[in-house]
């Protein structure tokens, strides 16, 4: 990113620049129906038209009280009188997600040198709220961390569950789909830890998160497609692999304490950036 003369810092607004102000409606909208867009959008337009009008008039009110009543509003448009959902839709709206290109973008600006800051009428509450939900992620991918690595025991990610099955003659495709489904649920523990934490981060850094699940993915599958193509020669490396398996536990361990520790000091954007970088542009364009 070249450096702009005479520009120091870049100031954003915080709801619909940085902050997905649809996504609470987006996350419920099985829930709500057909209506769900038409709701959202309203319910950010009167948002906007209420904190004019309060300027215009001289009648202050802080944004989450904005908030509450352009939902009010938009939900009593909608026909809508379910109070539990304003209140889901509320809580979301306090846990808001960046949009997918921020932390690039953030730590592109970063490296240029320049000052990043937030301007926003929102409550300080509500920045706080919206801020915090990535620290919070990057804390229960620090627990995933401690547990892979074994420093502490999570007893539920421990659990085994075996169903002994006495094969057939002729397995059929039924019995070859209940049974691959079993394999399924008894790897759960196993990837528990970390497909979690991939989870976790996908809330919290949806652009870093759609890349680790992609690399997740791929790892997951690659060795069982070349165990399948390479059978006699990966019996014996897998007997090689398995001596060494603590230590790939310790390392798959420490990698995401470092993650959810960059997570919780908000400077994963530095390591996400980096990634960035090193993707082919090919790959960008498709994730």
């Amino acid at each position: 990113m070249t450096k702009l003369e005479g520009i120091k810092a870049c100031v954003f607004d915080a709801y619909g620049t940085l902050f997905d102000v649809h996504g609470p409606v987006s996350k419920l909208a099985a829930e709500i129906g057909p209506k769900a867009e038409e709701l959202s959008k309203l319910w950010r337009q009167k948002q906007l038209e209420y904190s004019w009008l309060r300027s215009l008039m001289g009648a202050h009110a802080d944004f989450w009280q904005v908030t509450r009543e352009a939902l009010d509003f938009a939900l009593s448009a909608a026909g809508n009188d379910d109070p539990g959902l304003r209140d889901r839709l509320l809580d979301l709206y306090l846990d808001l997600a960046p949009y997918p290109e921020v932390s690039s973008v953030l730590a592109a600006l970063k490296k240029a040198g320049l000052k990043r800051a937030i301007l926003s009428n929102g409550a300080p509450a509500m920045l706080e709220a919206a801020v915090a939900s990535a620290r919070l992620g990057g804390l229960l991918v620090i627990v995933f961390g401690l547990h892979t690595f074994g420093l502490i025991t999570i007893p539920a990610l421990n659990m085994t569950r075996r169903l002994e099955i006495t094969p057939g003659a002729n397995p059929g495709y039924v019995r070859s789909g209940l049974i691959g489904i079993a394999f399924a649920a008894g790897w759960t523990p196993c990837i528990g830890p970390l497909l979690g934490a991939v989870i976790t981060m996908t809330f919290t850094q949806p652009a870093a998160g759609l890349f680790f699940t992609f690399v997740y993915a791929m790892g997951l599958a690659l060795p069982f497609l070349l165990t399948a193509l390479l059978i006699t020669r990966a019996t014996e490396f897998i007997r090689r692999l398995n001596r060494h398996a603590r230590v790939v536990q310790r390392v798959s361990g420490a990698f995401l304490v470092a993650v959810g520790v960059l997570l919780v000091t908000e400077q994963f954007t530095v390591m996400n950036s980096l990634f960035i970088r090193l993707t082919p542009d090919w790959l960008v364009e498709r994730l």
